[in-house]
């Protein structure tokens, strides 16, 4: 029988990986929207781009994922909207998914699109560890809601200040509800 503490271990080293994929899109997003602002603060406004780039924390780590910027309401009070579209490939957006983008946003989507593919396969591969993992000490009777132990402790050191990607993750379901009051 393999310790609790070994399961615990695995487990703290893919959060540690996840934060770091996490950084990793972070980064992307940051420099997509950079390049997009400045296109809107020196281009003409039929070159503005209407390709965002938005970031969703999943069960399984990380989703990077595109939308389309729509606008609504009065000009001086508009809002923006991003309408999600998926991928027609596994792990890519493909060019003919963005038939609008302008000269300048293609080149900045696929340099995006480079460091979301990386993070989208590397998330995969850490999801199935975090399943697999989970199923064999399920299996052994390993309960791994307990405190962490041994060489985790020493790893949870060495990433000082990490939590999980996913600690404050909340169901869409539950954001913003509140209970309603009988009369």
């Amino acid at each position: 029988m393999i310790e609790s503490a070994v399961y615990r271990d695995l487990l703290a080293v893919v959060r540690v990986e996840q934060e770091r994929l996490l950084t990793a899109a972070k980064g992307a997003e940051h420099e997509f929207r950079e390049a997009h602002f400045r296109a809107r603060s020196q281009l003409h406004w039929k070159e503005w781009g209407t390709y965002m780039p938005y970031l969703r924390m999943r069960a399984a780590g990380i989703g990077c994922l595109w939308g389309i910027m729509t606008f609504h309401g009065p000009q001086t009070k508009r809002q923006v909207r991003l309408k999600e579209f998926g991928r027609k490939a596994k792990w890519r957006y493909t060019p003919a998914q963005f038939p609008d983008a302008k000269a300048w946003e293609v080149e900045a989507i696929e340099k995006a699109e480079e460091v979301f593919e990386r993070v989208r396969r590397r998330t995969a591969f850490l999801a199935k560890i975090v399943q697999v993992t989970k199923g064999a000490a399920a299996t052994e009777g390993v309960r791994l809601a307990g405190k962490a132990e041994g060489r985790t402790a020493a790893i949870n050191t060495e990433a000082e200040g990490y939590r999980s990607v996913l600690d404050d993750w909340v169901p869409p379901s539950r954001l913003q509800c509140e209970p309603e009051q009988g009369e």
